[in-house]
């Protein structure tokens, strides 16, 4: 007996203005969650339409295993349900799948294990995929800035990884008093700041790298005491360092 349910070989969708699908070959065995993921428009949820029948392929084939649907059914509580989803949400899809297929470039571009493709992509455009995922970079290149935008780039960055309240307000007094108040308004000489901002979902681990150029010159001593305080209460780790330039690096505690 096969040990497959679905199977698709050379499977395409094409459309008058685009080709979602290309040359799709996969084989979706009995018991797998399957986590598709991709930027948009790469064609993961074409997929799901022309395995579920709601969609018609426009070539190659699509092949289901004979069984009974009511014997299916049967076996879930016993055997383990057979799921493919499409999903934005890349930490449920690390927790909840065996395997994941990440779409581009008409088809599945790369496959393996969560372990595989969130901690060690093979291919290119699949580790620059992730990379975007774990990390967002502020550029301040003058001093009249959009702070507001800032926030909200950081608010956006917490909120698509569903970071309690009190991690979103440690990066938020983070970036405000280090850069906008520390580097931005109480230096004479404005120089341009990289911020940037990477988590890892494997370990729930938080880190930042603040760069800017001048002088050797470390904001965190000139803060208000408290804020220092608290500062230094949320960061297991706060180095900075001075060499071509300013340097910072902070990684804040484990959330409990």
């Amino acid at each position: 007996m096969a040990d497959w349910l679905i199977k698709t070989e050379h499977l395409c969708k094409k459309y008058p203005e685009s080709t979602p699908l290309k040359d799709v070959n996969i084989e979706v065995r009995k018991g797998d969650i399957i986590s598709i993921i991709g930027p948009s428009g790469t064609g993961k949820t074409t997929l799901i339409r022309c395995l579920n029948g709601l969609t018609q392929p426009s070539g190659g084939k699509v092949w289901f295993h004979d069984q009974e649907v009511t014997s299916i059914i049967k076996d879930l509580s016993e055997e383990g349900m057979t799921i493919l989803i499409v999903t934005h949400e890349m930490k449920f899809a690390r927790n909840i799948s065996n395997r994941v297929f990440y779409m581009d470039e008409g088809g599945v571009y790369e496959e393996g294990t969560p372990e595989e493709i969130f901690d060690a992509p093979k291919r290119e455009k699949t580790r620059k995929f992730i990379k975007q995922l774990q990390t967002t970079e502020i550029i301040i290149n003058e001093p009249n800035y959009n702070f507001a935008e800032c926030v909200d780039k950081i608010y956006e960055f917490a909120a698509k990884r569903r970071f309690r309240h009190r991690r979103i307000m440690c990066l938020n007094i983070l970036f405000e008093e280090l850069v906008a108040i520390g580097l931005i308004e109480s230096r004479e000489e404005f120089s341009p700041v990289r911020f940037v901002i990477e988590y890892s979902e494997k370990d729930d681990t938080l880190a930042m790298d603040v760069f800017y150029g001048g002088e050797n010159y470390d904001p965190l001593k000139n803060v208000p005491a408290e804020t220092e305080k608290l500062i230094l209460h949320e960061s297991s780790v706060y180095h900075h360092e001075y060499g071509s330039e300013n340097h910072i690096f902070i990684k804040m505690k484990e959330m409990i």
